[in-house]
């Protein structure tokens, strides 16, 4: 499965963005090619943003948008 990075929850967003400017879709499928889509956060990447509060509260928010 996929680890949520900074890089994927950004490309996610993008598309979400994009989608929202489309009032011709009303419904949105997001599955795995797999047996999962997702692990969960990049805990590395979570790990390294803890240690930056700014970092860390950016992190949060661009989470919270998703």
């Amino acid at each position: 499965g996929n680890s949520l990075s900074h890089e994927l929850v950004g490309s996610l967003q993008t598309v979400w963005d994009e989608i929202d400017k489309n009032a011709s879709v009303r419904v949105v499928v997001l599955a795995a090619s797999g047996r999962l889509f997702c692990t969960g956060h990049d805990l590395n990447e979570s790990i390294d943003a803890m240690a930056d509060p700014p970092t860390k509260l950016a992190a949060n928010r661009e989470c919270s948008r998703s």
